[in-house]
């Protein structure tokens, strides 16, 4: 469930790294067992211990700095109020706030893809 749904933001962070025209922004809804399914497919427990908030979301931004430097990616967690807090994802990104765009790159490719999940 989550392996989908990131392959699918994966492949937009990667367009935008290759495709000028490619989009700036993109929202997806989703209820709680798809965001769970998420944090599952990063080797992440989500951060709440209960049933979620109203208006909880995980925030996914791709990052590239001024000076040429590795684009990365990074993970935020909002439970429901204004308070949003960056995640870091150990096993995948190394303890790191800032996760190398190759090193989710490499994360995401030892998931299948839908395609590859239906014909298993």
């Amino acid at each position: 469930l989550g392996a989908n749904l990131l392959h699918l933001i994966w492949n937009r962070m990667a367009a935008a790294a290759s495709e000028p025209d490619a989009g700036k922004f993109y929202l997806y809804s989703a209820h709680y067992p798809t965001i769970l399914g998420l944090f599952a497919a990063l080797d992440e427990d989500a951060p709440s211990s209960a049933l979620p908030d109203y208006a909880e979301a995980l925030i996914l931004e791709y990052h590239v700095e001024d000076g040429g430097t590795e684009p990365h990616v990074l993970f935020k967690y909002k439970k429901g109020g204004d308070l949003i807090e960056t995640l870091t994802l150990g096993d995948v990104c190394g303890n790191r706030h800032k996760c190398p765009f190759h090193k989710f790159t490499e994360h995401v490719q030892t998931m299948p893809s839908a395609e590859e999940w239906c014909l298993q």
